[in-house]
């Protein structure tokens, strides 16, 4: 299941929120449970001023809301011509 929840133009920095489900384990309620994955886009430059997008993933447990885990991965941008 995967759903955009919303996008934001912030300054130069593009926000998108997504919302999907994945199984892991859930440490406060000790068992197997449905988690509630955001996803958050960002646009961002390096030092030398190249775009590159930042996704971070947010894990919450569906059925207590505790936050067990987040990611960050790094994604290059191709120029536009």
């Amino acid at each position: 299941m995967k759903c955009i929840k919303h996008v934001i133009l912030q300054g130069n920095i593009l926000l998108r929120e997504e919302k999907f489900m994945v199984n892991e384990y859930c440490p406060k309620c000790n068992e197997l449970a449905n988690m509630m994955v955001d996803t958050i886009e960002r646009v961002e430059k390096d030092d030398k001023g190249k775009k590159f997008k930042v996704l971070t993933n947010s894990y919450h447990c569906n059925k207590c809301n505790l936050f067990v885990r987040s990611e960050d991965k790094r994604v290059a941008i191709e120029d536009e011509q």
